[in-house]
């Protein structure tokens, strides 16, 4: 089975911007795992821990890259969101995918 990270913008001033955002990634997660593949979707892992556990911030934006990381690394595949050029995280995971020499599929440059 081969593996894909989702990647693409997440954060924003509008809690309607990041729902847009969660839907697109989790829309693409889905198309994939129909496919056969296994999916590390970060918006959609996480949010309900940042929203509701989180409230305090402990778990800091740097906490949540690291692990970020941690699963990309574990991945066949990165798949790049629109927007993804715009975001500082995605932007990071893309460097990375790209370092591992994964494949990168989406909205490739």
């Amino acid at each position: 089975m081969k593996s894909i990270y989702i990647a693409g913008p997440y954060s924003s001033s509008t809690d309607a911007v990041v729902i847009a955002n969660m839907e697109r990634a989790a829309s693409v997660a889905a198309k994939y795992y129909r496919a056969g593949w296994a999916v590390f979707c970060p918006h959609t892992m996480t949010h309900i821990i940042d929203k509701r556990f989180n409230k305090n911030g402990a778990i800091k934006y740097k906490d949540w890259m690291d692990t970020d990381i941690y699963w990309l690394k574990k991945c066949d595949a990165i798949h790049l969101l629109p927007g993804w050029k715009e975001s500082e995280g995605a932007a990071h995971e893309y460097r990375v995918a790209k370092a591992l020499g994964l494949e990168i599929l989406g909205e490739v440059e």
